[in-house]
């Protein structure tokens, strides 16, 4: 049995031990500060390793950890977390800040513990169609891009007013909530040089965080790129059109398609994915990279280059200038 360590029972956090007990395999445990979390998962999953904090998890007992609290703790957790010296995934994004993150991967570097975090929509069978058909050339020389996530929150989460997406200090917004795209997007395409942004609060949510954002990237290939996203539509969109001197790629990851068109041609795959497909997937490949098997589709060196993207856009909206990324 493979001994997991969940940290944070909140609805992430039960997302994965559902999907661990569905992978099978596993022994889990968890950790989280309120003890009616602590027994709501006792007495949903009948885990009976449970405690208040990570030092309270006694040494060799897990196999690895899986840091599910809001952002702000991401980085201090892990850091507890390599003291167990096993491999530790963070949920997305990696942190709200760059504050600790270097310290991060030195010390995990200095331990040899792998750490990757959580952008599991690099699972979805389209965006993995998608990256093969880049390599492969197939569209030419790749001109531009476009990106858009567009969710609505309170449809989704009721609750949201009381959860860290509301709040600038736990690390929420949609720049680092909906960071999965640019998570993606670089994956794809290679890394940002450059981004401008603009970002409100426009809808009528009980929230201090942004609502919505603009991006305008350059990457280092020289493509541009424009990322809309916010999280009040009612008409839940999400997609990357990749636009080449021979074929524009386009990914729909609500109805999980993959087409390729070039003028009146059009080619298209429709996948089968139910809406934890993309969490077992990545959950799947956790218990490899626990078993030796396999590594971190995202490790924690491309996250972070994610975060500073995200912290470059925060700052390009706050000065109203490009901010150009190391």
């Amino acid at each position: 049995m493979t001994r997991i360590l969940v940290v944070g029972c909140g609805s992430i956090g039960q997302r994965h031990i559902r999907m661990f007990r569905e992978l099978g395999g596993t022994e889990l445990a968890a950790v989280d500060p309120v003890e009616a979390k602590r027994d709501e998962v006792r007495a949903k999953y009948g885990l009976r390793a449970l405690y208040r904090d990570l030092d309270d998890v006694p040494a060799g007992t897990v196999d690895g950890v899986f840091i599910c609290t809001p952002p702000k703790f991401h980085v201090a957790q892990a850091l507890q977390a390599l003291e167990h010296r096993v491999p530790v995934l963070v949920e997305k994004p990696l942190s709200k800040s760059l504050s600790g993150v270097e310290e991060l991967g030195a010390r995990a570097a200095a331990a040899g513990v792998p750490v990757g975090v959580s952008y599991n929509l690099r699972y979805l069978p389209q965006l993995e169609r998608a990256k093969a058909v880049l390599e492969e050339g197939r569209l030419g020389r790749v001109l531009c891009a476009r990106l858009e996530c567009a969710i609505n929150f309170p449809a989704g989460r009721p609750d949201y007013a009381r959860i860290y997406f509301a709040s600038l200090d736990l690390g929420g917004g949609v720049v680092l909530d909906n960071s999965h795209e640019l998570d993606y997007l670089q994956w794809l395409l290679g890394d940002a040089a450059s981004v401008m942004c603009m970002l409100d609060r426009r809808s009528d949510m009980e929230i201090e965080t942004e609502d919505v954002a603009l991006m305008l990237l350059r990457l280092h290939s020289g493509v541009l790129v424009d990322y809309a996203t916010n999280c009040f539509q009612l008409n839940r969109a999400r997609g990357l059109e990749v636009v080449g001197s021979e074929w524009t790629l386009a990914t729909d990851q609500v109805a999980n398609t993959l087409a390729l068109v070039r003028g009146e041609e059009r080619e298209e795959l429709a996948y089968q994915c139910d809406q934890n497909y993309s969490y077992r997937e990545q959950d799947r490949n956790f218990l490899a990279v626990l078993r030796g098997a396999g590594t971190f589709r995202t490790p924690l060196e491309q996250a972070t280059r994610t975060l500073k993207l995200c912290m470059a856009a925060k700052e390009s909206a706050a000065t109203g200038r490009r901010v150009e990324l190391d």
